[in-house]
């Protein structure tokens, strides 16, 4: 580029506007991912990469989103947002690889960010939609939180009951299992 390099570029756009992914498109060599983090990129892709490898990191990137669960006096609304920063990014990124999602619930008697197995969103949202349940029980994977159990009901949440790692284990599978039976039957 003429005036700025690809670097200098994105420490200029960090600074100016509000987050969201930078990959760098380049032949030569990245200084060292925590360098380029702190410069405000996302990622480096090498120009010698076919067309489907790009297209497939840029999609990676631009996937990457929060849930937002909002519960109002006469509605409830799933949403996905976009990370806030570098570092969110990061995070939802390994979780993604993981099956899980980060997932936040405002407008009950408790608001709170948990990590979910990637299905728990849609599988909140079809049994308040569609089965009109009352509540939802699911597991909070989030590492400091290990064992934790949620109860998601319409009008509040009663969170982190914990149990011993060999429960949680054994909740873990049930939790997928009853997850991907009701996403099966709901695609029908």
């Amino acid at each position: 580029m003429p005036v700025l390099n690809g670097i200098k570029a994105a420490s200029k756009i960090r600074w100016l506007t509000d987050y969201f992914p930078i990959l760098i498109f380049s032949a030569d060599v990245p200084v060292g991912k925590e360098y380029l983090q702190d410069k405000g990129i996302d990622d480096w892709i090498e120009k010698s990469c076919g067309p489907n490898y790009l297209y497939e990191k840029i999609n990676e990137w631009c996937s990457l989103r929060a849930i937002r669960i909002n519960k109002g006096d006469k509605f409830f609304k799933i949403e996905k947002e976009i990370p806030m920063n570098s570092q969110h990014a990061q995070q939802i990124k390994k979780l993604k690889e993981q099956g899980l999602s980060l997932m936040s619930i405002f407008g009950t008697s408790t608001e709170a960010t948990f990590v979910v197995n990637e299905l728990v969103p849609e599988y909140i949202e079809h049994e308040f939609t569609e089965n009109q349940n009352q509540s939802v029980k699911f597991l909070d994977h989030n590492p400091e939180a290990k064992g934790g159990c949620c109860l998601f009901a319409k009008t509040s949440m009663v969170v982190k009951t914990f149990m011993v790692d060999e429960d949680f284990e054994e909740e873990n599978e049930n939790e997928r299992k009853k997850l991907k039976k009701v996403m099966v039957s709901s695609k029908k």
